[in-house]
């Protein structure tokens, strides 16, 4: 799909009008969040990493 399409409709969900950069980052988002879990981490609200038995939850 070229850049200069920059909303979509979902062949596979049907979802209609999706906006590409918000899609973008949601996925990237989502694969952040994949990372810290798999890592076993949590970040503090000042963006620090430690080790910790509470994982985030996807949002």
């Amino acid at each position: 799909m070229p850049l200069s399409v920059r909303r979509w409709d979902c062949p596979n969900c049907q979802e209609k009008d999706i906006d590409r950069d918000i899609n973008a980052a949601i996925n990237i988002r989502a694969q952040g969040v994949l990372k810290i879990k798999a890592e076993g981490l949590s970040v503090s609200a000042k963006g620090g990493k430690r080790k910790s038995s509470v994982l985030l939850a996807a949002a």
